[in-house]
């Protein structure tokens, strides 16, 4: 009798809903995406040195949205960056160009981390 009541209640278990996964804030999301931004701007000003050419990686902007339904991935978020380059020219004059880069990510609630889109 007793192996009857310990099948019962494991089936019972078993058959439950899984428990939800507490979504992070939104405030450590965002710090998280600001991590990545940071670690790009690094990435993105390390060149060779020997070309002579000054690369400057600003972040302009952190946004972070909820995607209401979307279990999986329920933020999304995007890094803007205003990137200065000036290259040195033969004559000793220096060309300046300037844009506006952007990333695009989803947060991957699984891995607990931001996916580049």
């Amino acid at each position: 009798m007793r192996i009857w009541i310990v099948l019962i209640l494991w089936g019972a278990i078993s058959c439950a809903p899984p428990a939800e996964e507490e979504l992070p804030s939104k405030e450590t999301v965002e710090g998280r995406l600001r991590e990545e931004g940071e670690s790009l701007k690094k990435e993105g000003e390390a060149i060779d040195p020997s070309l002579g050419v000054k690369i400057t990686w600003n972040v302009e902007e952190v946004l972070v949205q909820e995607q209401v339904g979307v279990k999986n991935e329920p933020w999304i978020g995007t890094i803007r960056f205003h990137i200065v380059s000036v290259t040195p020219e033969y004559d000793g004059s220096n060309i300046t160009q300037e844009f506006t880069r952007e990333f695009d990510y989803i947060w991957d609630l699984a891995n607990d981390r931001w996916l580049m889109k």
